[in-house]
């Protein structure tokens, strides 16, 4: 038998969620009066950088995953552009493995101390 459990949006929070939301606030209250301004402001304005990066970041992987699905990349660009993307994050797991493949093809990536990432054939299927 499945039960289904349904949260009204008009049903008042319970006593424990508003307690534990007032608690929350008065400590992040607390917290905001030990930590200085100058370096509250720098953690916001490395906050606000990282998000813009990032949306900047993803506007950029759109563009490329659409070129990649209309075919019209060449190997060179996407070599380029994954390599700058692996310079960019080092080896951060985000970017761990290979781009999906392509034409028949797919990019070995390396570490960027191991050199760029350079075109290999896939197993299995044969390259035109």
């Amino acid at each position: 038998m499945a039960y289904v459990f349904v949260l009204m949006r008009d049903q008042k929070p319970s006593s424990e969620y508003s307690q534990l939301t007032q608690t929350k606030a008065q400590c992040e209250e607390k917290l905001r009066g030990l930590v200085p301004v100058c370096v509250r402001q720098e953690l916001e304005d490395t906050i606000s950088s990282l998000k813009q990066q990032i949306s900047l970041l993803q506007q950029r992987l759109s563009m490329l995953q659409d070129d990649i699905d209309q075919g019209s990349v060449s190997s060179e660009h996407l070599v380029t552009s994954t390599t700058s993307l692996h310079q960019l994050f080092g080896d951060n797991n985000c970017l761990s493995g290979p781009p999906p493949p392509y034409d028949g093809r797919r990019l070995e990536t390396n570490s960027p101390s191991m050199g760029p990432a350079k075109e290999v054939e896939m197993k299995g299927q044969s390259r035109d």
